[in-house]
Order: C-alpha cells, then sequence, then structure tokens
C-alpha cells in the first residue's frame, strides 16, 4: 500500500512539475542588464531608474494619466465611543 501511495506522491508531483515551472533565483541587483557591476552612486541612481522601469512594466502596470483635484475637503466630527475599553473618536472626512 506505501508504495502505491508514493507512486501516486511521484505522479502527482511530476505532473505537478509541468503546471509550475521551477522559480528563478532572482537577479543580483547590483548587476547591470550587460554585466557590468554597479561600483559607484551614479551608476546605481541609473540602475535604480532600469530597476524601477522594470517593476512597472512587469508587476505594478502602468500609472495613470489623470491627476486628482480635490475642490473640497470636509470634516465631521460624529462620536465619541469606547470600543475595547479604550477611549476613541470617530470623524468623518469628505474629500470632493
Amino acid at each position: 500500500m506505501m508504495k502505491l501511495v508514493n507512486c501516486i506522491a511521484a505522479l502527482i508531483l511530476l505532473a505537478l512539475s509541468w503546471v509550475f515551472p521551477a522559480l528563478q533565483p532572482l537577479p543580483d541587483p547590483l548587476t547591470g542588464p550587460d554585466g557590468r557591476r554597479i561600483a559607484t552612486a551614479a551608476a546605481w541612481e541609473g540602475r535604480r531608474g532600469e530597476i524601477a522601469a522594470l517593476l512597472e512594466e512587469y508587476v505594478y502596470g502602468p500609472r495613470p494619466d489623470y491627476t486628482l483635484e480635490i475642490s473640497q475637503v470636509r470634516s465631521d466630527y460624529i462620536a465619541n465611543f469606547y470600543p475595547f475599553h479604550g477611549p476613541a473618536s470617530l470623524h468623518r472626512r469628505c474629500v470632493t
């Protein structure tokens, strides 16, 4: 019975290895895309911008092209209450 369980587990792992490829380690951030080592602060500033551009492209996505214009901020005091046996105040802020 144990051999059957081991065989089934091996088949499941084999099937999963086709679905989920092995994770590659993250590249060294102090090595440029051409393989040169980053050794100065000025070179790091350039590399930092490259890394930010890669993160924006592959992880976060592009930033929206709009700006938020705030015309009015209203703050209302609502109540004092005691959650979890401690004092607290509830305020509401409306931004339009």
